[in-house]
């Protein structure tokens, strides 16, 4: 694995936390919100990281995970 990719549990904690504090929907919904929400936030962290011939590699892995 590429050292640049090794992310720590703090950072990723914080962009959790991120990701929940930005769904404001409070109804039988908000599961599924916060679901997106996550995956979203978690997606543009880690993409901005990425080197260029890395992230089409990276957002077909989370195309066939999410299937």
């Amino acid at each position: 694995m590429e050292h640049m990719y090794q992310y720590s549990l703090e950072s990723f904690n914080k962009f959790f936390f991120k990701a929940i504090e930005r769904t404001t929907i409070r109804d039988e919904t908000r599961t599924e919100e916060l679901r997106k929400n996550i995956r979203y936030v978690i997606y543009q962290w880690i993409s901005r990281g990425l080197f260029e011939k890395h992230k089409l590699i990276f957002l077909t892995l989370i195309a066939f995970r999410l299937m």
